[in-house]
């Protein structure tokens, strides 16, 4: 049963309304007083019916009928309001699945350094928009990019090969250092001389090494994933791209309706996109795909990559890379594994907010192209992390003290009993998630770890608060029609999950779920402040509202990816 599906025919059937048209006018009310789900259509009729909204939801209401649930309409100010029993608020509803796949792409570090944690905000929104799209019913596909080719990587293996030494430090760290001296080598023309012949040496397919390379730095990085319990479905190395299937798209770009060969001006002998009619401002509409030359543009490689990720382009297989902690193998390009996605799935990119034009101009080729609807492409722009002094750079080391493994070990020194690691993670998680993609971030381990402010270990407190509850009583939850203020706004609350969730699935925003979660803890805390639930009357009612609490609490924490604890 879904409530706001029944609601939605009820009105689209009362109305003559499109159902979708309906399903959009509905949302949660803000006042439970007021009822649970709310619906502005009276004003949509207005003017086409030359009456008041009130008069229009007031007429409505009194004639509507339910089917499937208990509920009563109200008109209030023009808006239709729907109240269900107190019973019903123990049933909360589930969330239709979607005849659709969504790829979520990140967070896409180059492979010569370790996470830092401007990519562990990447990292972290990815996972949880992946958990967030899956909880709403979608087919998910987790992606990491490897760019596994220009310049950064060349001086850092130029510098692996020249004079590295194992020292016993993790492989990704000892190679980010590495790299900060490789890129101030590369100031002495000797040194450039060198790396640029070692990168038309790895063209030619005369230097076998790199592959090894790039692969012990990725699966340093990995273990790096691991520790936060992100986890991926594939791993695309842009090298695999460049053999695989690059001249292949190139090839079909070229003679794609949209894309023309100029044949005069700076463009002369370029195939070119012009995407004024997409996207209005640009100095410079024309973009180039493929130089006069032959040689395609980082745009161009994009596209085709692009065309190949939403299923429009054959073909590039996986391998078996690794299992991983969920025991899920992560697959990796090249090899003889399928591609499985589905038709027209959702494009997400978590790339950050400096990336903001690149991605718009992308998404205006894939539209022009006829490749993709604009619905169908999402860019997550984030800001980034700062700390005191600015913000983090491979090359030139900023990063060094403040990597993702640091922040996570620095954690567990600071919490001082339970489980160390997950109470950490919850802190770290939580902090990141918190904050809206689109301001930056400036760390703060008090208000991270604080038991009384906004953060995950507050949540975690509360949850093993209810969980020592139940423990202590062998009750069985019996759900009621007669609940007091305290226990009817908590449980509205808990029955708004689904639609916390669908929120959430629609603005790619995990600050949803926190805002939910606090709510829900704070709600929780002022009931049980209130109300006794051992040995009272009313035990049987408040175990179960404990334990819808503890439900409601625990999916929510799982969408940020927060495990539970035991005591704290």
């Amino acid at each position: 049963m879904n409530t706001k599906e029944i609601f939605a025919k009820a009105l689209a059937h009362a109305t003559g309304k499109d159902i979708d048209i309906v399903r959009k006018s509905i949302s949660l009310t803000k006042d439970i007083e007021h009822g649970i789900l709310s619906s502005n259509i009276a004003f949509v009729l207005s003017k086409e019916l030359k009456k008041s909204p009130q008069a229009i939801a007031e007429e409505l209401s009194s004639f509507i009928t339910l089917e499937g649930i208990e509920g009563k309409l109200t008109a209030i100010n023009g808006y239709i309001n729907l109240s269900i029993s107190d019973e019903q608020l123990f049933s909360i509803d589930e969330i239709p699945k979607k005849d659709m796949s969504a790829i979520v792409e990140g967070p896409s570090v180059n492979p010569n350094k370790p996470w830092h944690l401007g990519h562990l905000r990447n990292a972290l929104l990815c996972m949880s928009i992946g958990n967030i799209l899956r909880e709403a019913g979608y087919s998910v596909i987790a992606m990491d990019y490897v760019n596994d080719l220009g310049l950064q990587v060349a001086q850092s293996y130029w510098h692996y090969k020249k004079s590295f030494k194992d020292s016993g430090e993790k492989f990704d760290h000892a190679i980010g250092k590495d790299y900060v001296k490789a890129a101030e080598l590369f100031n002495d023309k000797e040194v450039e001389e060198e790396v640029r012949k070692l990168m038309k040496d790895i063209e030619a397919g005369n230097d076998k090494g790199l592959r090894d390379f790039v692969e012990l730095v990725y699966k340093a990085q990995r273990e790096t994933a691991y520790s936060y319990g992100i986890t991926h479905t594939y791993a695309v190395f842009e090298s695999d791209v460049v053999e695989g299937i690059l001249k292949k798209g190139l090839e079909k770009l070229s003679t794609m309706e949209g894309i023309y060969k100029a044949d005069r001006g700076d463009y002369k002998g370029c195939y070119v996109v012009n995407v004024e009619d997409v996207i209005s401002g640009l100095e410079r509409p024309e973009r180039v795909l493929i130089r006069s030359d032959g040689i395609p543009t980082y745009l161009g490689k994009d596209i085709v990559f692009h065309m190949w990720k939403i299923g429009k382009l054959c073909c590039l297989g996986f391998h078996n890379f690794e299992m991983q902690p969920n025991n899920k193998p992560l697959l990796a390009t090249p090899g003889e594994l399928p591609y499985n996605v589905a038709e027209k799935p959702l494009v997400i990119n978590i790339i950050g907010a400096e990336q903001n034009l690149p991605q718009q101009v992308v998404k205006s080729i894939l539209i022009k192209l006829s490749l993709v609807e604009p619905s169908q492409y999402r860019h997550v722009s984030y800001g980034r992390v700062r700390k005191e002094g600015g913000t983090f750079s491979g090359r030139k080391g900023t990063w060094m003290g403040f990597t993702a493994d640091e922040l996570l070990k620095e954690g567990m020194a600071r919490v001082e009993k339970g489980d160390k690691e997950k109470i950490a993670l919850a802190a770290i998680k939580f902090s990141f998630l918190r904050a809206s993609t689109r301001k930056e971030i400036v760390f703060d381990w008090d208000k991270a770890l604080s038991l009384e402010g906004a953060s995950g270990v507050y949540l975690l407190y509360s949850l093993v608060r209810a969980k020592r509850i139940l423990s202590k009583v062998s009750t069985e939850p019996l759900p009621s029609s007669n609940l007091n203020k305290e226990e009817k706004e908590l449980m509205a609350h808990i029955w708004r999950y689904p639609y916390y969730v669908e929120n959430a699935a629609t603005s790619l925003e995990p600050n949803t779920i926190t805002e939910y979660l606090l709510k829900l803890s704070t709600l929780f805390n002022k009931f049980y402040e209130k109300h006794r639930v051992i040995g009272e009357e009313e035990e049987a009612k408040r175990v179960a509202i404990v334990s819808s609490f503890i439900k409601a609490m625990e999916k929510g924490l799982s969408l940020l990816g927060i495990e539970p604890v035991e005591e704290m």
